[in-house]
């Protein structure tokens, strides 16, 4: 992950565990170490200890870069 993309999940967790409010949808880009970009949708929430103390994050996430792929062709095509 570069630097500007480390930033943008950085804050987004950040948001998440101060605000205490999940984040349904982030988009970021990987690379892979055979030096391949992949695109990452994330949905992200806090865990809580039976405390109700933050211990962590619960997330999901889908790796969405052949989808936008074809959206690209497909507003490529449309033009």
């Amino acid at each position: 992950m570069d630097k500007k993309n480390a930033d943008i999940v950085f804050k987004v967790f950040n948001d998440v565990f101060n605000l205490r409010k999940a984040q349904n949808y982030l988009s970021y880009e990987i690379i892979k170490k055979n030096r391949e970009k992949r695109t990452v949708e994330v949905s992200t929430s806090l865990m809580h200890n039976p405390d109700g103390e933050p211990i962590g994050f619960y997330a999901v996430s889908r790796d969405v870069t052949d989808r936008k792929r074809m959206e690209e062709m497909m507003i490529q095509t449309e033009k």
